[in-house]
């Protein structure tokens, strides 16, 4: 069995840990972590370390943009009586089944956004709770274009701005009031 060990790129963190880079020659992301800053912010560090990442790589198209916000909303579980109380979109249990609590859940949908020529992803789940006496719920939403762009292509940003534009509207969409007033 022939193993070999090559390096196909590089990861990197910020000094608080909040902050992530991580450098391929087949990609670049760039994640932030709670508490979250301006969206502005964010942005102007993304370019500022693409343009760092495209001096190095040169990389000569762009085959993929996205935007993914991953949310963690933390529920008091004595207040948690039914997941469409904190979420407009939810798995429902046939009422034809003996036990209708759910212990854990995964649900993933799929839609197009042909206006955007993309695609969201949401996904829905359980996840550990941070403190006893919570339910933690992950609304995570994935946007994204997969194209072909130039890697100098300003049309790049713009495109990110309308996703984040329509992750906005597709989460103030996905919540209730209760849910508002637990992140306000």
């Amino acid at each position: 069995m022939d193993t070999s060990e090559e390096q196909i790129g590089y990861w990197f963190r910020s000094e608080d840990n909040l902050q992530t880079f991580q450098a391929t020659l087949e990609g670049f992301s760039f994640n932030r972590l709670a508490p979250y800053k301006s969206w502005e912010e964010f942005r102007n560090d993304a370019k500022n370390l693409w343009g760092i990442y495209k001096e190095i790589c040169s990389p000569t198209q762009v085959i993929r943009a996205a935007v993914r916000y991953i949310n963690q909303i933390n529920i008091p579980a004595h207040e948690l009586t039914e997941l469409k109380d904190y979420l407009r979109t939810v798995p429902e249990v046939s009422p034809g089944l003996p036990q209708q609590a759910l212990q854990s859940f995964f649900m993933q949908l799929q839609i197009p956004q042909p206006d955007l020529n993309c695609m969201l992803i949401i996904n829905e789940a359980i996840a550990p709770p941070v403190n006893p006496g919570i339910v933690s719920i992950i609304l995570d939403l994935d946007l994204f274009r997969e194209q072909i762009w130039h890697s100098d292509d300003e049309e790049i940003w713009c495109f990110l701005e309308k996703l984040r534009h329509r992750k906005n509207e597709v989460f103030e969409a996905s919540i209730t009031e209760k849910t508002r007033e637990l992140i306000d």
